[in-house]
This record gives C-alpha cells, structure tokens and sequence, in this order.
C-alpha cells in the first residue's frame, strides 16, 4: 500500500503541474507582455516540460502497482466472506485494460471489493462510497477527453483554432486524470484499511502474508 500511495501522489502532482501549465498558457493572452518575461512564467514552463516527460513513466508504474494492488485485495474477498468470488481474478486485471469494458466493469469491481470488506455494515460506508461514484465520473471524463483528443488529431488539426482547442483538450484531459487519481488514492486507503481490520484480528491472517 505504500508504494501505491506514493505513486499515486507522486502522479496526482505531476498531474496537476501540467493542468496549471496548461491553465496558464490559455490565461496567458489575457497577461500584459512582461508577463512572459518574468520569471513566473519562466518557472510554468519548466515545470510543465518536467512533468511531461516524467509523468509517463510515473502513471505506467502506478497502473502496474495498482492492478497488483487490486487483484490482492479482490483475492482477499474469498477469505472475507467465505463466498466465491464474483468474477474471475483475471477480470480483476483485464477488467481495467480491455477498452469499453473498463468503462463499467472497474466501477462493479470496486463496488464489490468495497462492501464485501465490510465487516459489519454502517450507514456510514454508504455515505463514503459516493467517492467511488466520483472516481467513475471522473474516469469516464478522463475517456471523453482522450476521445476529443483522437478526433481533435484525426479532424481538426488544421482548424483555425485548432491551438486553442488543443490547449482545452489537454487541460480537460489533465484535470479529469487529477481528480480520478486524488479519488483512486482515497479508495485504496479505505479498502485497505477495511481489508487490514480483518488482518488486527487475525480473521484472514493467511490471505495476508
């Protein structure tokens, strides 16, 4: 878990750097001259560069460790409940990469892991699963955003203004990455924690080892 947390923030960062270098280059017009001369400006566009070339690597490893993560955690249901487990843990991996299948499957996956975790049900896990509902709008956001994106490169390249539309595209895409990644960190720490509960009580001490 600790190495997902630190790669989901490190990638929540590195996200967000790019969304305010972008926001800035789409505000920039509306700055006096001297605004891109200063050092302000100087420091966004480094920023931006670093994080471009970084965060690739970064989001790759956070995938890896996150399906890791995930099957570990779908696994650990079997013990939980003493029930079979919905769906196979191959659909707890390839259910985060086939395409159009990880537009509704990831969402009843977590859904699962999250109540099946529960040791005894609260009105409170109620209240907090709207977290998983904002992850999924925000994963859904981040799809739309790379579709524009594909359709921006295959029809509009040559638009009038197409850097402008370019820019927004981006930063729709960065901002919906950010929110999903800031979510996805809240969900694994809650998991996790309903998960290591059952661990302190020595319940399923052996899927845990």
């Amino acid at each position: 878990m600790r190495w997902l947390s630190g790669l989901l923030v490190l990638c929540l960062f590195l996200r967000l750097v790019s969304f305010v270098a972008i926001a800035a280059s789409l505000v920039a017009p509306h700055f006096s001259w001297s605004f891109f001369q200063s050092a302000n400006y100087t420091y966004v566009l480094i920023a931006s560069g670093l994080a471009s070339r970084f965060a690739p690597l970064a989001e790759l490893a956070m995938a890896v460790v996150w399906l890791v993560w995930f099957r570990a955690a779908y696994r650990n249901l079997r013990a939980l409940t003493g029930k079979p487990l919905g769906r196979s843990l191959a659909w707890a991996v390839l259910g985060w990469i086939l395409p159009i299948v990880n537009l509704v499957l990831p969402y009843r996956l977590l859904s699962e892991v999250w109540y099946e975790s529960i040791e005894q049900f609260d009105p409170e896990d109620d209240r907090k699963f709207v977290v998983v509902q904002l992850w999924m709008a925000a994963w859904v956001g981040h799809f739309l955003s790379l579709l524009a994106l594909f359709i921006f490169m295959r029809w509009l390249w040559n638009h009038q203004n197409a850097y402008e539309i370019l820019q927004r595209i981006l930063a729709a895409e960065a901002a919906t990455s950010a929110v999903a990644i800031a979510l996805a960190l809240v969900i694994a720490r809650e998991i996790s924690r309903k998960e290591d509960h059952y661990h302190e009580t020595g319940a399923v001490a052996r899927v845990f080892r």
